[in-house]
């Protein structure tokens, strides 16, 4: 039975993985990354579910050859997450350190392939030389995303429908599951330490929650939209303009549109999204994403976000500040949550609210 849960695990999980591939065509760099993810953890699914039904004997050397890709997932999970949250976002040379662990393990292997000697990593060797790094991999990078997203965790629950509290949402469920996996892989370390002797079936309950993971991450990955990233207006329906016509008329909406950010104040609703402007404007959204990503070199919620900081800024300068608690200024500007708040203030800022705050003022 567990061999078939495997079985299609990953045959579900390539088919995501094209799925997501093909979208990130249409988008960014996130659904990219969550496609080469989820394929990658495909593709050891498979090889686990191979090896379950005919031994690791039918493998040369009797090694499992793509166990070096597990210490792949945690970084790319934090990249992805990254990746939605920064519309600059881009691999650095620096970042190649993130999977130093992966290209140790990738050597570990074909030495042992060319020397021929067997790792024995289907007994309990597997668990202190592969599960106790990758566990302590997979708590270090799931810190890194709650550091960064502090009350993603709170709003895995939450409701609420705006744009950016479902991305937090999402990054929630995303570093939940997989603390989830890495939870089960230290209950088998945990079983190990108080004595039990190595169990197989332990390892076919890990691929099984493993392929759960899979049907989790890749139909609520495809059903996020990428609220964090400029949209490609030449792709949305109704654009019929040509590109002088379109010209003219972003020029004249960005007039229009600064004018009324800054007399109406629409970033003071933390609800405010594109086509809500866009029907307080009445303008088509995709010709005002166009606008922002053209003019601004931005997307929407950054442009917004930009707005709000200068708002808190403005009021943080003046004296009686000091009196008002941060939280009810950040809700005040338009920000969802004081850790959203401080996050976005001090990105664009390079200081917190706090720190502002207390700058000496002529």
């Amino acid at each position: 039975m567990t061999f078939w849960i495997m079985v299609a695990g990953a045959a579900q999980g390539f088919f995501l993985a094209a799925l997501l591939a093909g979208r990130a065509r249409h988008g960014a760099a996130a659904n990219r990354i969550l496609s080469l993810l989820v394929g990658l953890i495909s593709i050891r699914l498979a090889e686990a579910a191979v090896a379950t039904r005919l031994g690791y004997g039918f493998i040369p050397g009797a090694i499992q050859v793509t166990f070096p890709i597990i210490f792949a997932f945690a970084p790319l999970l934090y990249f992805y997450v990254e990746a939605r949250g920064r519309p600059d976002f881009g691999f650095r040379r620096w970042d190649c350190l993130h999977f130093l662990p992966c290209a140790m393990a990738t050597i570990w292997v074909i030495a042992a392939l060319w020397t021929r000697a067997p790792l024995g990593l289907d007994s309990e060797l597997e668990a202190w030389a592969v599960d106790l790094p990758w566990f302590i991999q997979a708590v270090v990078y799931s810190t890194l995303i709650l550091l960064r997203h502090p009350d993603a965790m709170n709003r895995v629950l939450d409701t609420d429908a705006s744009p950016e509290r479902a991305n937090i949402r999402w990054i929630g469920f995303l570093t939940l599951t997989f603390l989830g996996i890495a939870a089960l892989v230290a209950f088998r370390l945990l079983a190990l330490l108080a004595g039990m002797h190595y169990a197989p079936g332990l390892r076919g309950i890990l691929y099984a929650a493993v392929a759960l993971l899979i049907y989790l991450w890749g139909y609520r990955g495809l059903s996020q939209a990428e609220i964090f990233f400029p949209t490609d207006a030449s792709r949305l329906p109704g654009r019929e303009a040509g590109p002088d016509e379109d010209a003219g008329r972003i020029s004249v909406l960005q007039v229009k549109i600064l004018g009324f950010m800054e007399a109406e104040k629409p970033f003071l609703d933390p609800e405010l999204s594109l086509h809500g402007l866009a029907a307080r404007l009445h303008e088509p959204p995709h010709l005002i994403s166009q606008m922002i990503n053209r003019e601004f070199n931005s997307n929407f919620f950054t442009f917004v976000n930009g707005y709000r900081v200068e708002e808190a800024k403005r009021r943080l300068a003046e004296p009686e500040s000091r009196r008002i608690k941060l939280l009810a200024l950040a809700l005040d500007c338009g920000f969802a949550s004081k850790s959203s708040f401080n996050r976005v203030f001090k990105e664009m800022a390079g200081m917190t609210p706090s720190e502002f705050q207390r700058l000496p003022r002529k």
